[in-house]
């Protein structure tokens, strides 16, 4: 507890401040802001907030990043078990991927996060509009909406958890993902955002590759047995257990069924997977002993740490060397 407010200092400066040449997106984002068309409306928002009051795109970026920042960090507070821990899970993938490279996401994930929150405490109204305002920084928000009424209206029990899990594994070795694109594309309308989106990463050719039978998925595949066994020992409330169960049984699912697509399969279930920040946070409880509890804790830091080694591994990733605004 001692190193949480210098941990979460640190964070936001580094994030609040950083160079507009960090962040693979941020280029990008920078001519965005200058002209803030054809893109989301939480976007297009702010950035008329902050040039309205003066502001340059890199106090755009300061108060982007800390909004989306402190959303998650309230989100842990809330729900989470161990605050800490939840801020160790962000502070790898989550912060590095989506936080630095896509800030649009990154803030939808701090809505969701807060989302999850309320929908714990039985509030459906403002998971509702928490969602909302979710996918007014990015459409693709749109795929958590439905957690609200499964989590309600279905407990997921072992039966169901296993049915579902298998069923969308012999879905995923069908190559089932084009067919649904297809479908969507043509219930929503060539002209749709989000069909248009799902059509141009399907023909990506960097980044449609399979993944079903990738490292990436058998790592999701434990981590979801884990989760399911986890909570089955874990005292927990019923009513969080079962969200935590189908956010991690929907993130593998989506993940499963669009594995032929690897951008789409990971963008789409990223919303669900986010809980795994929440979920990881219970697990020393597991156990009552405390040089147990120590040694999960070791394993979750380890687990980030390799996170972090493979966002930051590739050449040119645009997160190094990083530069502030504060050291020019």
């Amino acid at each position: 507890m001692f190193l949480l407010l210098p941990a979460i200092l640190f964070i936001l400066c580094i994030g609040m401040f950083r160079d507009i040449s960090v962040g693979t997106d941020t280029y990008e984002y920078y001519r965005v802001f200058n002209f803030p068309d054809n893109i989301e409306l939480g976007y297009q928002f702010l950035t008329k907030v902050v040039k309205f009051f003066g502001g340059s795109f890199n106090s755009f970026l300061a108060i982007f990043f800390f909004l989306s920042f402190i959303l998650k960090l309230l989100s842990f507070k809330l729900t989470s078990n161990n605050i800490i821990l939840s801020l160790l899970m962000y502070s790898g993938f989550w912060f590095l991927v989506y936080d630095m490279n896509g800030i649009r996401q990154g803030l939808a994930l701090g809505f969701v996060g807060l989302g999850l929150s309320y929908l714990n405490k039985g509030n459906i109204k403002m998971f509702y509009f928490a969602i909302v305002l979710a996918v007014f920084n990015h459409y693709s928000a749109a795929v958590f909406l439905p957690l609200a009424i499964i989590t309600r209206n279905v407990i997921c029990s072992k039966k169901i958890f296993f049915i579902v899990f298998f069923t969308v594994l012999f879905l995923a070795t069908t190559k089932i993902a084009q067919p649904i694109i297809n479908l969507i594309s043509s219930f929503l309308g060539s002209e749709n955002h989000f069909a248009n989106k799902a059509s141009a990463y399907s023909k990506d050719d960097m980044y449609n590759s399979n993944i079903l039978y990738s490292f990436s998925t058998a790592v999701r595949v434990a981590i979801l047995f884990i989760t399911f066994f986890a909570l089955q020992k874990i005292k927990l409330d019923s009513r969080l257990k079962n969200i935590l169960l189908w956010s991690a049984l929907i993130n593998i699912s989506i993940y499963l069924i669009f594995s032929e697509f690897e951008l789409i399969a990971t963008r789409l279930s990223l919303y669900y997977r986010f809980s795994e920040c929440i979920f990881f946070s219970f697990l020393p409880a597991i156990t009552r002993y405390n040089i147990l509890k120590f040694l999960i804790g070791l394993l979750i830091f380890g687990y980030v740490v390799l996170q972090i080694f493979q966002t930051l591994s590739p050449l040119n990733n645009s997160l190094e060397p990083y530069n502030s605004i504060l050291f020019k």
